[in-house]
């Protein structure tokens, strides 16, 4: 497990200070690459109100990935006064990845349409500039979502 990440550090926290759990501010789709990790210790606060590693290796099948990734947890420096900080910027860092997303498809489907001759090399400059126009006002707040930034 990679340590120094937001997730990590969340679920850390959560370890550390299982009454967090009441100030989650996230949501599922938030976490990317601990999913599995998160909805296991979900369902077990949901089940117990705490987080107990003995009761958490009783309770998982593979008992030697749990401990792995309790340990890994467990050595994390995270600062459970941070929890809100952590969470903030895992839900930026997810919308951020999203609107890159977008981008890119948008981008990608403009290079597409360049190249099958369907639109001219004039159309996609100013396509391009649109797009870096609508995504930089939508990151700042000035504006509705990209899809919406060509009309």
């Amino acid at each position: 497990m990679q340590q120094y990440d937001l997730e990590t550090n969340i679920l850390a926290c959560l370890l550390l200070e299982p009454d967090l759990m009441k100030k989650l501010k996230f949501e599922d789709k938030h976490f990317t690459k601990r999913q599995r990790l998160w909805q296991f210790m979900k369902a077990f606060y949901d089940k117990y109100q705490t987080f107990d590693p003995v009761l958490m290796y009783n309770a998982c099948k593979n008992k030697y990935s749990i401990m792995t990734h309790l340990e890994a947890l467990l050595d994390t420096p995270a600062l459970p006064a941070m929890f809100d900080v952590y969470q903030e910027e895992l839900i930026e860092e997810y919308n951020q990845s999203e609107i890159d997303k977008a981008y890119i498809s948008q981008v990608y489907e403009n290079a597409t349409n360049l190249l099958v001759g369907s639109i001219t090399i004039d159309d996609f400059e100013v396509r391009l500039a649109k797009l870096s126009k609508g995504r930089n006002e939508y990151i700042e707040g000035k504006n509705k979502p990209m899809e919406d930034s060509l009309d």
